[in-house]
């Protein structure tokens, strides 16, 4: 579960979702990439040895590469 299908949440269900989680994990969540990436700034699935990153301006290049 990312950041865009709880920004799609109710307000109601957000906070019960956060609500659920243990403290520690709710203030890791700002540095947690995984949680806020877009689906394009992940890494492909597969046991890839080499994949070029392709981007404009905001896509999340540098930090996908990183």
């Amino acid at each position: 579960m990312g950041a865009g299908l709880i920004a799609s949440a109710t307000p109601e269900a957000q906070a019960k979702f956060l609500s659920e989680l243990p403290a520690d994990v709710v203030r890791a969540l700002p540095y947690l990439f995984e949680f806020w990436a877009l689906p394009h700034q992940l890494p492909p699935e597969g046991d890839w040895r080499t994949w070029m990153v392709l981007g404009g301006r905001g896509a999340g290049k540098t930090r996908a590469g990183a």
